[in-house]
């Protein structure tokens, strides 16, 4: 079973649509937050993976929009790698109102290793371990 990582965040009043929920587009932040959590957490922060020349590359989002979040609430986003292949990974994001445990949103979110070039390379080892070990 994958390593799951958790983050939690509160919604900011500037997050809402004008129906006073947390705008559909501010979820791909919040999952991207968590991931870059989830890297930090193993020891492979922004900065190290491009010193390292490794750069990735989002591929591909699928998202199911379950149930709203409010200004104030407390989310708990919890994550793990769903799927490795040579070049490409996909997690799985699941938000929840920390609050109520209640499920918000569930998404897939496809990314490619790339090199400066822009050329997909194998994921290193030492990034994918960690994140496998549950």
């Amino acid at each position: 079973m994958a390593r799951k990582f958790k983050f939690g965040l509160k919604v900011r009043r500037y997050e809402l649509d004008s129906f006073n929920h947390v705008n559909n587009a501010v979820y791909f932040n919040y999952i991207e937050q968590a991931l870059e959590e989830a890297m930090i957490e193993i020891g492979y922060p922004v900065e190290r993976l491009r010193e390292m020349g490794i750069f990735i590359f989002l591929r591909n989002v699928e998202i199911d929009f379950l149930a709203p979040a409010s200004n104030g609430d407390n989310l708990e986003i919890v994550s793990w790698l769903a799927d490795m292949k040579r070049v490409r990974g996909t997690w799985q994001h699941e938000i929840y109102n920390a609050d109520t445990g209640k499920l918000l949103v569930r998404t897939f979110t496809t990314s490619a290793f790339l090199d400066r070039d822009g050329k997909p390379i194998k994921a290193p080892d030492e990034i994918v371990k960690p994140c496998l070990e549950g």
